[in-house]
């Protein structure tokens, strides 16, 4: 009975509802992530992972917060990165986490302002390979 009514309300429901909605999460989602910055580098301040006897503070962040490896590292590198205007991005849910890594990390190789803003356009595959081709430089 309840999943006929849950597909009843699926298919009620416009495809571009569908979409909003999955977006709004995701943009909860970044913002969820831009909280946690100011938090991740209070506690790696104070090297609490060594206390705790983690190898690393991306291993703590990993265990405390139930997140694979790759998501704790990028949360720790966009935190110490403290990239103000990516990290503006993220607060408004305008990029993800790993549109946040990629585009500090092409911060990082003396990207103009222009092309920072130009990049968000791009599909992270896309965005992935300009970094590439510009840290090769």
């Amino acid at each position: 009975m309840v999943i006929v009514q849950m597909f009843a309300t699926i298919t009620t429901r416009s495809i571009d509802s569908l979409e909003q909605e999955l977006l709004s999460w995701q943009a909860e989602k970044a913002r969820a992530s831009f909280q946690q910055l100011p938090l991740i580098r209070q506690l790696d301040q104070t090297q609490v992972w060594l206390a705790d006897g983690c190898k690393n503070m991306a291993a703590w962040i990993s265990s405390r917060l139930d997140l694979p490896q790759r998501i704790a590292r990028d949360l720790l590198y966009v935190a110490r990165a403290h990239h103000q205007l990516v990290e503006e991005w993220l607060e408004t849910g305008e990029i993800g986490l790993e549109r946040a890594v990629a585009l500090i990390r092409l911060h990082r190789t003396s990207a103009s302002p222009e092309l920072m803003e130009a990049s968000r356009g791009i599909d992270l595959g896309g965005l992935w390979r300009l970094v590439a081709s510009r840290e090769r430089l």
